[in-house]
């Protein structure tokens, strides 16, 4: 069913990308729905994220990662109930929102994901292009370098921006504030407020991004994967890969500590 899904994995990559599933359970989960007569006929798979485009920032998402239902089976009400069981497993885990994406050219996934009560809410489209081959701009068509040459900026006012890490927090904060205040190019800055919060229990973030976090003013303590338990006081900071495994383990409950985060994706190469 992996593979009617996802035709371009091998049989060992499939293999391989279930066990890594089932190593952290804690993290994502691997469900499967039964024929009558014991044989599968669906799947979903779902995993915890730290964010997903349009979610609140400030609590972990469950993502549903991969939806199949066999042909013979669709329209019985298969698929819903694997979704349905995806979101009560992102309850127990502490979510409020389950996030999910879909090709553009894939209009049956679209449509199921809009009949589950989905909402659509970015579409893109990625894109790539050689730019190692010596030479590469003699072959441009006639024209084509005095489009490619920038234009001579013509003189305007550029955006200004500004305001204060310490303004606009609530008095009654139930939950970590999340600001964003800036972002371009792939790059986010954002403002985090904590006030005695932490990472539910089990959860860990895992993200895409490359993130530099500081510590502003408050305390706070973060779990990192293979490194432990990270103190962190007014003027510390700490660099954390993508990927790389950590939470947030403890933050002063008497004081507000807040943070100033920045995200960006990390460099094509080797993790």
């Amino acid at each position: 069913m992996r593979h009617a899904l996802w035709p371009s994995g091998s049989e060992a990559e499939h293999q391989a990308e279930i066990l890594a599933y089932l190593a952290v359970p804690a993290d994502m989960v691997m469900l499967v729905a039964e024929r009558a007569d014991g044989a599968l006929c669906g799947f979903a798979e779902a995993s915890l994220r730290s964010h997903a485009e349009a979610c609140d920032p400030s609590r972990p998402v469950a993502f549903l990662e991969g939806w199949y239902v066999a042909p013979d089976q669709r329209r019985r009400g298969v698929g819903t109930a694997l979704v349905t069981a995806v979101e009560a497993w992102g309850l127990a885990a502490g979510c409020r929102e389950l996030a999910s994406d879909a090709e553009l050219d894939n209009d049956v996934g679209q449509r199921a994901h809009l009949a589950l009560g989905f909402e659509e809410v970015e579409r893109a489209v990625q894109f790539r292009k050689s730019i190692g081959t010596p030479g590469a701009a003699a072959g441009m068509a006639p024209g084509a370098a005095d489009m490619a040459r920038p234009a001579k900026p013509s003189p305007r006012v550029g955006r200004v921006a500004r305001g204060s890490l310490r303004a606009a927090i609530p008095a009654d904060l139930p939950d970590e504030l999340v600001t964003v205040l800036a972002g371009a190019g792939g790059v986010r800055v954002e403002r985090i407020v904590s006030r005695g919060h932490a990472s539910p229990p089990g959860f860990w973030y895992q993200q895409d991004e490359d993130e530099l976090v500081l510590v502003v003013s408050g305390s706070a303590r973060l779990e990192v994967e293979g490194a432990g338990e990270v103190a962190l006081g007014e003027g510390d900071w700490i660099d954390i890969g993508h990927h790389v495994r950590h939470r947030v383990s403890w933050t002063a409950p008497d004081r507000d500590t807040i943070w100033l985060a920045v995200y960006w994706r990390p460099a094509p190469g080797p993790s």
